[in-house]
């Protein structure tokens, strides 16, 4: 290759992010380059969580592919986004932290746990949580978590999100004059045009005119959803705290 590993690799990540569907191609092609090293295919398969149905060949293929570190996260890909939880694997309860603490105590692949992050399914915790600069500005920057939080602390609240909120991120729920309710999280701007923005679960935005809000009060459930261990399996949340554990 003429450009070097950690270029390449910062152009996949930076493809991915942009989620411009006309750059899809690039990330098939990364893909299925045999030759291309296994960690940024597979984060290139990572990137086509968004585009499943137009690469479904493709995935098929690279499903039985003979890097077991691409086959992986194609099988990832393509259970998140059919959101298909393994009935089988068993769960504690999410209030059942000493339980979790012993299941997901230690292990898990940090580079796995980095696609997971940025990908356009499962928790899809780049929507609104920035980290080494890349991802949202919803929620706090994760970048620094794992020297500001212990393992046991960010299980927690992965499980129960909506236990500890600081005060810059409280929710509220609104309705507005004409009967629709809503849940954001008030995102700051400066000076007052009677207008405010808000984020919504997915980090999208919305803008509602302060006159047209009628009933306005904190909201004690956070935007971030609960139940993402329903969804996600024990493997994909080890390796999704061994990357947030892992100090930059």
């Amino acid at each position: 290759k003429s450009r070097s590993k950690a270029v390449r690799t910062e152009a996949v990540r930076t493809i991915v992010m942009r989620h411009d569907p006309t750059e899809i191609a690039v990330l098939s092609t990364v893909a299925a380059d045999s030759s291309e090293e296994p960690e940024i295919r597979a984060d290139a398969v990572a990137g086509l969580a968004g585009a499943t149905e137009q690469n479904a060949a493709l995935l098929e293929k690279l499903a039985r592919d003979e890097n077991k570190t691409v086959a992986a996260e194609v099988g990832r890909v393509i259970r998140l986004c059919r959101k298909q939880a393994d009935a089988a694997e068993p769960k504690p309860a999410a209030q059942d932290f000493p339980a979790w603490n012993k299941l997901l105590g230690e292990g898990g692949d940090a580079a796995a746990g980095r696609r997971l992050f940025f990908m356009a399914a499962g928790p899809r915790c780049a929507n609104c949580h920035q980290f080494g600069g890349r991802g949202g500005r919803v929620g706090p920057d994760l970048t620094h978590i794992g020297r500001q939080q212990s393992r046991e602390r960010i299980i927690a609240s992965i499980l129960q999100p909506s236990r500890e909120m600081a005060p810059d991120y409280q929710p509220w729920k609104l309705l507005t004059a004409d009967g629709v309710a809503r849940v954001g999280l008030r995102l700051p701007k400066p000076g007052d045009d009677g207008k405010e923005i808000y984020a919504d679960a997915d980090g999208k935005q919305f803008e509602l005119k302060s006159e047209d809000i009628e009933l306005r009060e904190p909201s004690d459930k956070s935007i971030m959803p609960d139940g993402l261990e329903k969804t996600l399996s024990v493997e994909d949340l080890c390796d999704l705290l061994a990357f947030l554990s892992a100090a930059p």
